[in-house]
């Protein structure tokens, strides 16, 4: 009965996942599989996110053309205010097919809004560097080659991220490649 009991509780960590710990170690990772500029948004009057999960729905018209409709208890955070003016937001999502299963709206940059969004510090790769972990848990593609703006000399991206992560530089990433082309540093 205590092997049964042992396979049973090795299973629902299996499938919950590390992330489903309560360690607190850190920013739980979300994928983001789709990055885009607001064009419209179409919501319920109701939408809002109360404890971290959406409340209501809303329909949001992307600059490259495609819709997304982000359903009622989808987890996501909103630090954009102003979602239904055109290209003040920005979506990053990630999704299971058409179906969104985690998101956040942030506002677009202030200058080149529709190219680039500025994100907090990379400090992490992963897949071989094809992917980049963001101080806030977000996993993002890495392009080719990233660029490394900084007075101060690095060999790589990662010799980058070990000398300015996490609170000394910023992340670009280009919103019409879906990818992070650039880190600068802040000292």
């Amino acid at each position: 009965m205590l092997a049964l009991l042992g396979v049973v509780i090795l299973g629902v960590f299996v499938v919950a996942g590390p992330d489903a710990s309560t360690t607190g170690v850190g920013p739980v990772q979300h994928r983001v599989e789709t990055v885009a500029v607001v064009a419209s948004a179409q919501v319920s009057e109701n939408w809002a996110i109360v404890d971290g999960l959406t409340v209501g729905e809303a329909t949001l018209g992307l600059d490259d053309g495609r819709t997304v409709t982000i359903a009622g208890n989808t987890a996501g955070e909103i630090a954009c205010t102003d979602v239904q003016s055109a290209n003040t937001c920005v979506l990053l999502a990630d999704m299971l097919g058409p179906a969104v299963v985690w998101f956040t709206l942030v506002p677009a940059d202030a200058q080149d809004g529709d190219r680039y969004l500025t994100l907090p510090a990379l400090v992490d790769m992963l897949e071989g560097g094809d992917q980049g972990v963001i101080s806030n848990g977000w996993v993002v593609r890495l392009t080719t080659g990233v660029e490394r703006t900084c007075d101060v000399e690095t060999v790589s991206l990662r010799d980058f991220i070990n000398k300015f992560a996490p609170n000394s530089a910023v992340t670009i990433l280009d919103l019409l490649r879906d990818e992070v082309v650039e880190v600068i540093c802040t000292q």
